[in-house]
């Protein structure tokens, strides 16, 4: 794309935005996993262990999303940029 005229931000968007994308999916995929996981280990504490005080997944999990998300995003997008500026020099 280079060679016939294009600029190496037309060529970097979609990239960019595909390690976004990658990043939030992995940042969701893995809050699902903690969000059930964690809602179980609090089903069976409560249950067996019901002496021993247990966050609620709810508050633990809302904790996590304000990090695990931008985290995600910007692993996605700081992988796509040191890509692309390693194989962009044409």
């Amino acid at each position: 794309m280079k060679y016939v005229g294009a600029t190496e931000w037309f060529i970097r968007w979609p990239f960019l935005i595909e390690g976004l994308v990658m990043g939030l999916t992995g940042a969701a995929l893995s809050l699902l996993i903690i969000y059930y996981g964690y809602q179980a280990v609090v089903e069976w504490a409560n249950s067996y262990i019901y002496f021993v005080p247990v966050v609620p997944y709810a508050q633990a999990v809302y904790s996590l999303l304000l990090i695990l998300l931008p985290l995600g995003i910007g692993l996605g997008i700081f992988g796509s940029a040191i890509s692309m500026r390693r194989f962009l020099k044409v």
